[in-house]
């Protein structure tokens, strides 16, 4: 079954296909762009999880009528069933596992305070959480046991809790640098590397990349980085070549002894200042000091129309 979000993910996921397994309760989540990406999500579960003997969905658009999807499972002879209209309990996808996917991740924003533009990496972390934990209707074995006949190794997802502040390494970094940058924890990285790679998302880029070298950022902190504010949301990634380093600590502006004629404070910075100057609109008086007055004169005394210009601005006789 597909499930939509009102949030386009960091990852720049809309939706999601969902595959729950009667035999085994095993859950996959494939990202979409869009419904009509749903094929796809097919031909992922095949590649990875193999071939059903049966698939059942609801009556959408793409999983029943999509002749790409239906010349597939005629390919892989597989047979299809569907829903009654208007009766979502007849579908195991919709009644066990998108409905406990959903109430879950907003137990998890509360818990953790996660954006709700990561909604997709939480319902994936729900979802390998689920696939690793003993299941009492299955006799307390869990789904991946059950679908794959092995017990699963559960070491990767306690070394950090999701959405925790994390450093993760930086080998292009130059000296003075630590090689360190902040980001997230969103997971475990299924099929990157060995069992203890993670995805992080990255507090500069707002990227979700994948690494193994990644320490937690509670125990032992490294003072010359920051993480963003407690309200901070990511947004779609940023062109590595026009953003702003947020692992950076924020340089302060000099400021110098101004006093605004208009304005109670005392303490404006050098860019305030420019500014002030830029906008500020020309003055319809004369301000010259005494030693500069003579040049001025000299200058507006070429010729009568400056001549009568000048007495007006200075009140005096320029005879």
């Amino acid at each position: 079954d597909t499930f939509f979000s009102s949030i386009r993910d960091v990852s720049g996921t809309n939706c999601a296909q969902i595959f729950y397994g009667l035999r085994s309760h095993f859950m996959n989540i494939y990202p979409l762009k869009t419904e009509a990406d749903g094929p796809q999500a097919f031909d992922d579960f095949a590649r990875y999880e193999g071939l059903p003997n049966v698939i059942r969905s609801d009556n959408s658009k793409m999983q029943r009528y999509s002749q790409k999807l239906l010349t597939r499972l005629r390919e892989w002879l597989v047979a299809a069933e569907f829903t009654e209209p208007h009766h979502p309990q007849q579908n195991p996808a919709e009644l066990r596992a998108i409905r406990w996917i959903k109430k879950n991740i907003q137990v998890l924003r509360m818990r953790t305070g996660a954006p709700d533009t990561v909604w997709y990496w939480m319902a994936k972390y729900l979802v390998d959480i689920h696939n690793i934990t003993a299941d009492e209707t299955l006799g307390w074995a869990t789904p991946w046991s059950k679908r794959r006949g092995e017990t699963p190794d559960i070491s990767a997802f306690l070394q950090f809790r999701f959405y925790e502040h994390v450093y993760y390494l930086d080998p292009e970094q130059k000296f003075p640098g630590t090689k360190e940058k902040t980001g997230y924890w969103l997971g475990v990285a299924d099929h990157v590397g060995d069992r203890l790679c993670f995805h992080i998302l990255t507090t500069d880029t707002h990227r979700v990349i994948e690494r193994s070298v990644v320490r937690s950022a509670l125990s032992d902190p490294n003072r010359t980085l920051t993480f963003p504010s407690d309200d901070y949301e990511p947004t779609q990634p940023i062109d590595p070549n026009n953003r702003i380093d947020m692992n950076i600590a924020p340089i302060i502006p000099r400021t110098s002894q101004h006093v605004d004629d208009n304005e109670n404070s005392s303490v404006v910075t050098e860019p305030m200042l420019r500014n002030r100057k830029r906008l500020r609109p020309p003055s319809h008086t004369v301000q010259q000091s005494n030693h500069k007055r003579p040049f001025v004169l000299r200058q507006l005394l070429r010729s009568d129309k400056r001549r009568a210009h000048l007495s007006r601005i200075l009140g005096t006789s320029t005879d």
